[in-house]
């Protein structure tokens, strides 16, 4: 299916080469997600940012001004993630989470990978208020491509 003039839309997003090759980065950064959450309290729409603190030279993740720092491992997961992230107009952006889902979101809103911890299909993409047309795409249990078609 040809939606995007020239490729696939699974072309633009992580591609199943580089998911398989960065795969325990992303679960790695998917438990450090999880602890955000757990420790937020919120299961519904937490919005997760990456941040850089010049001083430390670190990465950390930052939910509501609350820092929560990463050991040197999972800056370094964090990086390869990032890395996995290659189509110049759909680049990691955050994290958006619930219950059951992390969505690694794009700045364009155009693709999300998607950990679904109880291996359930994404309903909607971004959030369930929002009406949008998308494709689903399981790339290995737990793991989605979520794509939105274009208008």
């Amino acid at each position: 299916m040809d939606l995007f003039g020239g490729g696939s839309i699974w072309n633009i997003g992580v591609m199943d080469e580089d998911f398989e090759f960065y795969y325990e980065d992303f679960e790695r950064i998917v438990h450090v997600v999880e602890k955000v959450r757990d420790e937020s309290k919120q299961l519904y729409n937490l919005c997760v940012n990456e941040g850089y603190d010049e001083e430390s030279q670190n990465y950390y993740l930052n939910y509501n001004g609350k820092k929560f720092v990463l050991n040197e491992q999972e800056q370094k997961s964090l990086k390869n993630v990032q890395k996995a992230f290659k189509f110049k107009d759909a680049k990691f952006d955050y994290f958006r989470v619930f219950e059951t889902k992390i969505k690694f979101e794009t700045n364009n809103g155009q693709y999300e990978l998607v950990y679904s911890s109880d291996d359930s299909e994404p309903t909607y993409m971004g959030l369930p208020e929002k009406e949008k047309e998308f494709k689903c795409k399981r790339i290995r249990k737990n793991w989605y491509h979520v794509v939105k078609i274009p208008d």
